[in-house]
C-alpha cells in the first residue's frame, strides 16, 4: 500500500516548525525528535499537543535561526 500521500508534512511559519499526525493506532509508539545538525537528536525541544477529538497530535519545535529537521517514527 502506497501511502506516500498520507504522510506528515511539516509546517514552518516564521518562529517555529510544527508536524501533526494520527497517533491513535493500537500498538504503534510515536517519537519525534529534532536536530540542527542530524548528528545529535533531541527530544527536549519538542513540544506534544495533546490528542484532539480525532487523535491527532502536532509536535511544534521553536526554530532559533538554525536550520531544523523533524524525524519522526
Amino acid at each position: 500500500m502506497n501511502l506516500s500521500g498520507s504522510m506528515p508534512v511539516p509546517v514552518f511559519d516564521v518562529d517555529q516548525m510544527s508536524l501533526s499526525f494520527y497517533a491513535g493506532a493500537a500498538g504503534i509508539t510515536y517519537v519525534v525528535e529534532t536536530s540542527t545538525r542530524l548528528a545529535k537528536l533531541e527530544h527536549d525541544r519538542v513540544t506534544l499537543s495533546g490528542p484532539d477529538a480525532n487523535q491527532i497530535l502536532t509536535a511544534t519545535v521553536n526554530l532559533d535561526g538554525q536550520a531544523a529537521s523533524c524525524a519522526w517514527w
